[in-house]
């Protein structure tokens, strides 16, 4: 029994005992949510793209300015880079309220993978949420 339960760890499609396939589930959320990209979210935010890969859904967020902008506005408003980034981690740790479901997915294994680029692709952030309160 013991050696099941440590072979069910181990596969990373099913890293939970009720034998809930996160990597199918993965898929399904990105396809739903693939359709309706891209998505402004602000004037300064784009939710560019959804994928999924293994048990994780990968979401894309694109800023409409590059990091040289970002920086001079930093500067003007005396905050720091690392300040903004836990912000951005905070942010995407707020995905967990998305509702019960992507609750479920994640706590049962899933990964949401949030990734932020500037708008010449350079990243900024990537942020993974492996647990849901």
């Amino acid at each position: 029994m013991h050696q099941q339960i440590a072979a069910k760890t181990l596969n990373s499609c099913t890293p939970n005992l009720i034998d809930f396939n996160v990597c199918e589930k993965a898929r399904e959320i990105s396809n739903s949510i693939a359709n309706q990209l891209p998505m402004n979210i602000s004037s300064d935010m784009v939710f560019q793209t959804v994928g999924s890969v293994n048990r994780d859904v990968v979401v894309n967020y694109m800023f409409t300015y590059d990091s040289e902008y970002l920086e001079r506005t930093i500067k003007k408003q005396s905050s720091s880079l690392s300040e903004i980034k836990e912000l951005m981690k905070d942010r995407a740790s707020h995905i967990c309220s998305g509702g019960e479901a992507l609750k479920a997915f994640v706590n049962l294994g899933g990964r949401i993978v949030v990734q932020y680029t500037f708008m010449d692709g350079e990243l900024f952030l990537r942020h993974i949420v492996e647990q849901c309160p």
